[in-house]
């Protein structure tokens, strides 16, 4: 039977256009096919816009929101792109209020005090979120054998490097300034650590501030960094083909990195800003009974270039109802 014969309520239905962001797909069909071609692990992957995937990632629902209201809905133009810059500075904006501040190495080099004791340590307190004090403060403990990025220290740079060399003094977040007096290498010629001098006055020509783990307060972590799943804006436009866009990139295990053993007691999803890096989350992999420490990237620190399309996206949101208007400044 029909059921405009039966005496009962007909609920109206009302079809929206699809959400369509760049580099990456959002049909249900399209994805499926990537978990059948095991191009994905699930669907709560991080590299995915399910709901699942934005949760296991560590995208918060507020981020997620203030995304949705500045795109809107409409009920036709599927052939529209939002852009995925939008979304990263929604979640940049909401993570900076509540992501606690602290420092990894995802490639570590290990560098040695020289002028310094075996047993020495010195402790220096610093703000877990910068600029409020009032939100609590955590220790870094300095000994005579730390670990820094191994991507902060080059022998020989050009003028733009501001990380370490053999004649650039850099400093120690938080601490102290340090010069390079010497490079210990293997037999096959790669860097195993460096031996360095902690000064007692800033110098004169030093621009860089580098981040850094003691070897004394470590523990060792894996850390996934997620990037673009496609290296094509728009995967649908390649036909049958679509997939042949994939990022292959997209996934890089770090997997003898190092944090500080004040995320010792971190919970799932717990978030954190590792400085000069980006914003990440505890993956449901952490099992901190075996010692195992995962750490997801939700997103880097980097600026969008859009920031000023956002601005102006914020403030035709407020003095127009329509979502087209807002999504015309988003479109690239």
């Amino acid at each position: 039977m029909c059921i405009r014969d039966r005496d009962i309520y007909r609920a109206y239905v009302w079809e929206f256009s699809r959400l369509n962001v760049t580099y990456t797909v959002m049909s249900k069909r399209l994805l499926q096919s990537l978990l059948d071609d095991h191009l994905i692990a699930d669907w709560d992957d991080p590299r995915l816009l399910t709901l699942l995937g934005l949760r296991r990632r560590g995208v918060r629902p507020e981020a997620i929101n203030e995304f949705c209201d500045l795109v809107g809905v409409t009920r036709r133009g599927n052939e529209m792109m939002i852009s995925d810059k939008l979304l990263d500075h929604c979640i940049r904006k909401d993570l900076d209020a509540v992501a606690p501040r602290t420092m990894s190495v995802l490639e570590p080099l290990l560098v040695v005090l020289e002028n310094e004791g075996d047993d020495y340590e010195e402790k220096f307190e610093v703000n877990v979120f910068p600029k409020d004090a009032e939100k609590g403060k955590q220790t870094y403990v300095l000994s005579k054998r730390i670990f820094i990025e191994r991507g902060d220290y080059m022998s020989e740079a050009p003028g733009s490097f501001h990380g370490l060399t053999r004649t650039q003094a850099v400093l120690l977040k938080y601490t102290k300034w340090i010069r390079v007096k010497e490079e210990v290498r293997g037999s096959g010629g790669e860097l195993e650590k460096l031996v360095v001098t902690v000064l007692d006055a800033k110098p004169e020509k030093a621009p860089g501030v580098i981040h850094w783990v003691s070897e004394k307060c470590a523990l060792k972590a894996e850390v996934r960094l997620y990037d673009k799943l496609f290296l094509e804006r728009d995967p649908k436009t390649l036909g049958e083909n679509w997939k042949s866009c994939i990022n292959k990139e997209s996934l890089k295990m770090m997997d003898k990195a190092l944090v500080w053993n004040n995320l010792a007691k971190v919970k799932h999803l717990d978030r954190f800003q590792f400085e000069r890096i980006g914003y990440f989350a505890v993956d449901y992999d952490t099992d901190i009974e075996k010692g195992k420490y995962v750490f997801n990237l939700i997103v880097n620190l980097s600026e969008s270039k859009e920031k000023e399309k956002v601005k102006q996206a914020k403030k035709c949101s407020n003095h127009s109802n329509s979502p087209l208007s807002i999504r015309s400044l988003l479109l690239i």
